[in-house]
């Protein structure tokens, strides 16, 4: 739940940083990919911080990849089921949420 807090204290910084042309690139697109994949957000909870996150100039890419990775994998989860399956397993299923986070942000930026 911390890792939430500061991911939505983050938010107020991170939105008006990117400009009007920054808010919808590839380079937002893989570092929220990351960054859902990294923090917790309960159940449900992801919608409306997309939604704040794109009032403040967000654009449709990033929020299509945080909307695909925050509920999906976290950092917290992977380190609780580390001692059941190998580090490969792991960094695999880590990976893949990444990856499908941003061919689904490309898939929000364009179309």
């Amino acid at each position: 739940m911390l890792s939430d807090v500061v991911f939505s204290a983050a938010r107020f910084g991170l939105c008006p940083a990117f400009g009007q042309h920054a808010a919808n690139s590839i380079t937002a697109v893989i570092l929220l990919a990351l960054a859902g994949m990294l923090f917790v957000s309960p159940t449900a909870a992801e919608i409306p911080l997309v939604q704040t996150m794109m009032a403040f100039g967000l654009g449709t890419g990033p929020a299509s990849a945080l909307l695909v990775t925050l509920p999906a994998v976290s950092l917290p989860s992977l380190i609780m089921v580390g001692r059941s399956f190998s580090k490969q397993i792991l960094l695999f299923v880590a990976a893949s949420c990444v990856v499908v986070g941003i061919a689904a942000g490309l898939c929000g930026m364009f179309f």
